[in-house]
């Protein structure tokens, strides 16, 4: 029972530690908090926060992430 309890509380901490990070690129994980600084930039401009906006900012980051790791 005290097994069951260990490894179902060790697989929701995992679970929060993955949620902090919405990629990772060559074992480097990029963080959920710079897509909401990204987003929230494009929404002072006017945009809305929709799931496309925050898959393209995702993607956007992916990019430079790999771009960073290349030079």
């Amino acid at each position: 029972m005290l097994r069951v309890l260990a490894l179902s509380a060790a697989m929701v901490a995992s679970t929060a530690v993955f949620a902090q990070n919405i990629a990772t690129v060559n074992g480097k994980p990029i963080p959920k908090a710079r897509e909401d600084a990204w987003v929230e930039q494009l929404k002072k401009q006017g945009q809305q926060d929709t799931p496309q906006l925050r898959q393209q900012v995702k993607d956007q980051l992916i990019q430079r992430e790999v771009f960073m790791q290349e030079v």
